[in-house]
């Protein structure tokens, strides 16, 4: 979930940038300034700024997803599934977030002091300033004045760099574009945004669907399945989908999971409904008892009453506490 929100964040970010482009495009044919007569070292000093954003901003959104991922997984994983390498994962997380905020801080101030590279550039871009010609001799009572003008300017522009360079986040700057491939840009990134904004709204139905049981429990299982053969039939037993009794060439609908109840022991029942219907009977159903057990496995299977089925199956999810034959398995 929070990978997907990071994501969305970020082609927000992206699409900000391709509007303020676009807006940009609107004006860019007005009247020329003597600062277009520095274009070439202009034109470096912002390839190289944007160099140095563009790196930054994939950064930050790689550095996103990962405490994202790590910080579910802190928040989320079982502490009863003595796991030592997730609880040492986990505890060296909780250690970085404690000290995240200074590196932030240290990583601001590295980047306050700008390169030697960006130094050259910028005193290029002054060496351009002072070999400008400001006028004819008509003009040249007002020379002075044009000339602190684009000095001004310059300078306005030199604090822009620094402000974009230290800035966080970093917003990549979009190519040189048409309007009509600037529109296409824009209209492919809102594209995007509504894939990622449905993927978001199903995973939070997902998360609070009550066929997962208490505090999602089943939630680790959903899509493992199980099959055994058991006296004439093969039986393929799914946790949270449906049960199949398979045999003579055909599978037969048993039930589709409806719902898990959590016992006193840490059992399971889980409750298989609207199966296929009996020859001349009723809507076939099941009940599953899960206990626990080293590794997940259907023990028997039997039919108490006409189309209505038992399993007896265990699992460690019905534990505890895992199972030390399991935990060494892991280990391994």
């Amino acid at each position: 979930m929070r990978v997907i929100k990071h994501k969305i964040k970020a082609i927000k970010f992206d699409l900000e940038g391709l509007v303020e482009h676009r807006e940009e495009t609107e004006i860019e044919e007005e009247v020329q300034t003597p600062l277009e007569q520095l274009d070439p070292q202009l034109n470096s000093a912002k390839k190289f700024v944007e160099s140095q954003r563009n790196e930054l901003r994939q950064s930050y959104e790689r550095l996103a997803i990962l405490e994202a991922l790590l910080d579910d997984l802190a928040k989320n994983y079982n502490p009863n599934f003595n796991d030592p390498v997730v609880k040492a994962a986990v505890q060296d997380f909780q250690n970085y977030a404690s000290n995240n905020q200074v590196v932030e801080e240290e990583t601001v101030l590295s980047l306050s002091n700008p390169s030697e590279e960006f130094n050259r550039i910028i005193e290029e871009f002054e060496s351009g300033l002072n070999s400008i010609e400001v006028g004819t001799s008509a003009q040249e009572d007002s020379a002075e004045t044009t000339e602190c003008s684009i000095r001004k300017a310059f300078n306005q522009k030199f604090e822009n760099f620094i402000e974009k360079l230290i800035a966080s986040p970093k917003r990549e700057k979009p190519q040189k574009y048409t309007r009509g491939k600037l529109d296409s840009e824009i209209e492919e990134k809102e594209k995007e945004i509504a894939k990622l904004e449905k993927e978001r709204s199903e995973l939070e139905y997902d998360l609070t669907d009550p066929k997962y049981g208490p505090d999602g429990i089943l939630r680790s299982y959903n899509g493992h399945c199980l099959t055994k053969k058991i006296g004439d039939y093969d039986y393929k037993f799914c946790f949270t989908g449906s049960v199949n009794q398979i045999g003579a060439g055909q599978s037969v609908l048993i039930g589709s999971m409806d719902k898990v109840e959590v016992q006193e022991d840490h059992s399971l029942k889980i409750f298989f409904e609207h199966g296929a219907r009996c020859w001349n009977g009723p809507i076939r159903k099941a009940v599953a008892h899960v206990e626990c057990g080293a590794k997940d496995d259907i023990l028997f299977t039997s039919e108490p009453e006409k189309c209505e089925y038992f399993f007896k199956v265990v699992s460690p999810i019905a534990c505890k506490e895992i199972p030390n034959s399991k935990l060494k398995k892991d280990e391994l």
